[in-house]
């Protein structure tokens, strides 16, 4: 954007020019009624974003932005409670993924988030998951970028870095910008007594087994299933690596295992909880898929039996996706853990999937069969594909063994 000749003076006059746009929009925030109508909001806090997506790298401007962001998330602490941070973090994290070679950017944005949770715990971890959700890619080669996605290995290592939340290092001395009393405490007075730490096992995995429990065919409940599915397989192979670097020491090893035990409990429950995804089309489903209706134009029709299809298939089988990589990537190693906890005392290695698990997930598969007459994409569905691979191989190992 700013190559050729004079790019570097054009660069520096736009730096300034934006600069003072902040402060601005900074200035207006800080007058405004805590009540403003946020109906207007995101149009100005759409400058903020602007500006962090052009000049992320200059220090001056990256200090002033997220100083804006802690002041916002203070000052209209109602709309960030609630649905605020969908207007800032998809930017934060999109300039996080596409920049992990600038330290002092990433230990910025990681001190940030933590900021974040400090104030509004886990409506904040929730939103920021939601937000993010239909925006996360899989592909964990660096040479295949995609701007607008957030890498799934980025994410897990902000979220693995706000475990840390001893070291609050601040690089940019973003508080002495923020007009609150510091250190910064949580604004809901549920929180206020609450120590400052967080676990993504125990905070991220467990918040969003909930959500789903609350309504496992909801959208919401779709975007925490991504966020699992992109978050559980770096997540495993981070335990791994750490009972690695111990040389497999009985602590090591111990500390695993009570971590799977834990992961275990929550995929069971999030199975369980899914009973509703396990029920057939309902009737309605049938009438739209049926013949067109008089009153509506035949593209109508066919626009609103698509979403519905769509909208039947795709927790189902983000669900199913969930539970194979699950299966597949942690059950190789438990394999392993037994061998190295064979000589420990009281150490029970957890199962898996129970019966009632595999029966709850072969009705959810038989759900997607069900429709797949009548639509052709649910035999493309990777989560089905790869439970019913995941199940034959299971049975192909056992079949050996006996």
């Amino acid at each position: 954007m700013y190559f050729g000749e004079m790019g570097e003076q054009l660069k520096a006059i736009d730096a300034m020019h934006k600069f003072v746009w902040v402060n601005l929009i900074s200035d207006m925030f800080s007058k405004m009624e805590n009540a403003f109508m946020f109906g207007d909001l995101h149009l100005f806090i759409n400058v903020i974003n602007g500006v962090m997506i052009i000049h992320c790298e200059d220090i001056l401007l990256l200090r002033r932005c997220m100083a804006t962001y802690l002041n916002i998330a203070i000052h209209f602490n109602t709309l960030f409670a609630s649905q605020g941070f969908f207007l800032i973090m998809p930017t934060i994290l999109r300039c996080y993924s596409q920049r992990q070679t600038n330290r002092l950017f990433c230990q910025t944005v990681e001190y940030m988030c933590k900021q974040f949770y400090i104030l509004h715990r886990k409506p904040f971890l929730l939103q920021m998951c939601g937000s993010i959700a239909n925006l996360i890619d899989n592909n964990n080669n660096d040479l295949e970028i995609n701007a607008m996605k957030i890498k799934a290995k980025y994410f897990f290592q902000l979220c693995n870095a706000m475990e840390n939340m001893n070291n609050m290092s601040d690089p940019l001395d973003i508080l002495a910008l923020v007009d609150h009393p510091k250190p910064l405490k949580a604004l809901d007075l549920c929180y206020r007594d609450d120590p400052n730490t967080f676990c993504l096992l125990t905070d991220v995995m467990a918040s969003c087994v909930t959500v789903c429990a609350f309504a496992p065919d909801s959208r919401r409940s779709h975007q925490m299933l991504l966020v699992m599915h992109a978050v559980l397989p770096h997540f495993i192979e981070h335990l791994e690596r750490e009972t690695a670097k111990q040389n497999n020491a009985p602590s090591a090893v111990k500390h695993e295992i009570n971590v799977y035990s834990t992961l275990c409990v929550e995929m069971k429950a999030l199975v369980n909880s899914c009973e509703v995804l396990a029920r057939g089309p309902t009737r309605t489903f049938d009438i739209v898929n049926s013949e067109t209706k008089k009153t509506t134009t035949q593209w109508d029709q066919i626009d609103n039996s698509e979403m519905q299809k769509e909208t039947f298939r795709r927790p189902r089988d983000t669900l199913l996706l969930l539970c194979a990589t699950f299966i597949e990537k942690a059950g190789p190693r438990l394999k392993e853990l037994t061998k190295l906890a064979s000589a420990l005392e009281h150490v029970k290695i957890p199962e898996l999937m129970d019966h009632k698990c595999h029966v709850k997930l072969s009705d959810v598969a038989l759900s997607l069969l069900k429709v797949a007459p009548y639509d052709l994409n649910t035999m493309g569905c990777v989560g089905l594909q790869n439970l019913l691979s995941v199940c034959k191989r299971m049975g192909e190992t056992q079949q050996s063994l006996a």
